[in-house]
């Protein structure tokens, strides 16, 4: 008798270690999948690619956007607030939200580049941002 319990606390033992082998392995390749990360676009693509993402959405929304389209070209650093207003706006399907992050790491860098080059408005938008992570 006293064997078969013996057996029993052993095979439950190596029944649990398995498990955990398998969960470990699991978290494992789960950490090291690379992420797919879908790249900028470039800023001269952001106005037709927000506005053919967002062809179908409300007039709240609709209005964001018109806003984004106009300052993409005349102030990069209104175009990031109104991109980040933008993507963090809820109900956003997969399309919109990635043509909204797309279009506002585009504009991110542009804005980034002029801050580097002295230029005090985009200084001031970057300090909001990285308040902001």
């Amino acid at each position: 008798m006293a064997k078969a319990a013996a057996f029993l606390c052993l095979y439950r033992v190596v029944q649990l270690s398995s498990k955990v082998t398998c969960l470990s392995l699991a978290l494992v390749f789960v950490g090291c999948h690379k992420q797919n990360t879908d790249k900028p676009l470039p800023v001269s693509e952001v106005p037709q690619t927000i506005e053919n993402a967002f062809k179908k959405s409300d007039p709240e929304t609709s209005n964001v956007v018109q806003e984004v389209v106009i300052s993409v070209s005349e102030d990069k650093v209104r175009a990031l607030e109104e991109l980040q207003n933008l993507s963090s706006r809820p109900g956003l399907n997969a399309e919109q939200q990635k043509a909204a992050d797309r279009s506002f790491y585009s504009v991110l860098s542009q804005v980034q580049q002029a801050a580097a080059q002295g230029d005090p408005k985009a200084k001031e938008a970057m300090q909001r941002y990285r308040a902001t992570k």
